[in-house]
């Protein structure tokens, strides 16, 4: 009796690149997943690293800031000759 789908010659070939093919699929999922959890990994790094290094420039800049604000204090007491400094 004849299998109703056809021979099964005709159907191996198929079977053997059907596994493969699902291999294939298996192995780019599990290196997704890796690659996924090494941007993921790096992601969090940034933030603990955005996290310390922030303030710290945030700090710096509001020192730089405060002494251009005095340097211009100080240039507009010499040029007024007025030395009432708002901000002493």
């Amino acid at each position: 009796m004849k299998h109703p789908t056809g021979d099964f010659a005709n159907i191996a070939p198929y079977t053997i690149l059907l596994v493969e093919l699902l291999a294939a699929l298996q192995q780019r999922e599990e290196f997704h997943h890796i690659d996924l959890t090494e941007k993921l990994a790096k992601l969090v790094q940034n933030v603990r690293i955005t996290e310390k290094v922030f303030p710290a420039l945030r700090a710096y800049l509001f020192e730089r800031l405060l002494d251009v604000v005095k340097h211009i204090d100080e240039g507009l007491v010499q040029f007024t000759g007025d030395d009432r400094r708002p901000f002493h």
